[in-house]
């Protein structure tokens, strides 16, 4: 048997592709590791399980040889506990982010209080049975709606039907709703006050606004990142998600408990996705 031959892409912080390679003789068991074509590493003999440690940067990287019983195993993995400068940044950014945690969870379990009681005493609860509201399905028609704050609890969104301005309440769900946004919004021709918003069709000029909040969230939560990288994650999140991916970059620091559709725990299941890293290095490879 021959070399075998492995090969990774890191992104560090700057958006920066470096690739790495690492070559293992089966019978030698020499090894030979190089970085962006350069050598960094050789070693000689290498029969059994090892780990090889250098840095990208700031980036500190181990690359694993582990020793099966009929095979070996290769893995390249970012070591984010050792004591290093980008290390220690990441942890006082992480430890800020849990007492606000702490916070957020407080004040959500007033919210579902209020929020409760509004909705029990709401237009929207009383109607959502209607049978008009069946048949926005089949018989519904789209608009341009905007949608706009009403209260802790609800949101105001408005949209022209048959000529006739119409302007409706509606209880808040996971979408933050700012001032402004544009969504479509489907309502019945014969009867026109009966509407609902549809969140998954954002317009053009909605998709931009998400677009650009989440490249600047990115930003915001980590300055070692460039924007270059930052708009690489947005637009990959976007073609893997569609909206919903860019909403999940913008909640990236919500807790669960009070977003359970979009919030941290999505946000890292999105990034640290096979699909999605695969999508982030071709896109920033462009």
């Amino acid at each position: 048997m021959g070399m075998k031959q492995f090969h990774w892409n890191h992104i560090d912080q700057m958006g920066k592709i470096h690739k790495v390679g690492l070559l293992h003789g089966a019978r030698t068991g020499h090894v030979l590791i190089h970085v962006n074509g350069k050598i960094t590493s050789i070693d000689f003999k290498v029969l059994d399980s090892k780990q090889y440690s250098f840095f990208i940067n700031e980036e500190l990287i181990e690359l694993q040889i582990i020793k099966h019983k009929d095979h070996y195993e290769y893995t390249m993995e970012i070591n984010e506990e050792v004591k290093t400068p980008l290390n220690k940044k990441r942890k006082k950014e992480r430890k800020k982010m849990g007492f606000q945690t702490l916070a957020f969870s407080a004040a959500l379990i007033l919210a579902i209080i209020g929020g409760t009681v509004w909705m029990l005493n709401s237009e929207w609860y009383k109607n959502k049975n209607n049978p008009s509201y069946e048949l926005l399905a089949t018989e519904g028609v789209f608009t341009k709606g905007k949608l706009f704050e009403h209260d802790e609890y609800s949101y105001a969104y408005h949209y022209v039907a048959n000529n006739r301005p119409i302007s409706k309440i509606a209880p808040s769900n996971n979408y933050t709703v700012e001032d402004g946004d544009e969504y479509m919004v489907r309502y019945l021709p014969q009867n026109p006050d009966v509407s609902e918003v549809h969140f998954v069709l954002p317009t053009e000029r909605q998709l931009l606004h998400a677009m650009q909040k989440s490249v600047n969230t990115c930003m915001m939560n980590d300055e070692t990142i460039s924007e270059k990288l930052c708009i690489c994650m947005a637009e990959t999140a976007y073609d893997v998600r569609g909206y919903g991916g860019l909403i999940t970059l913008i909640n990236r620091n919500i807790p669960v408990v009070e977003n359970g559709q979009f919030n941290k725990d999505t946000y890292e299941q999105l990034v640290n996705g096979a699909l999605f890293n695969s999508k982030l290095s071709a896109n920033c490879a462009k």
